[in-house]
């Protein structure tokens, strides 16, 4: 499931630079949750 939603992000980023942004977004809110699961 992870490998699809990278390669999709991949092809949105190709197609829209925004999309760029809403990968950041999101690789930074999956950290931030493994950082409160861990602790």
């Amino acid at each position: 499931m992870y490998r699809g939603l990278k390669g999709q992000f991949y092809f949105h980023r190709k197609k829209y630079p925004l999309a760029k942004i809403q990968w950041v977004m999101l690789t930074f809110f999956k950290q931030l949750l493994y950082y409160c699961i861990e602790k």
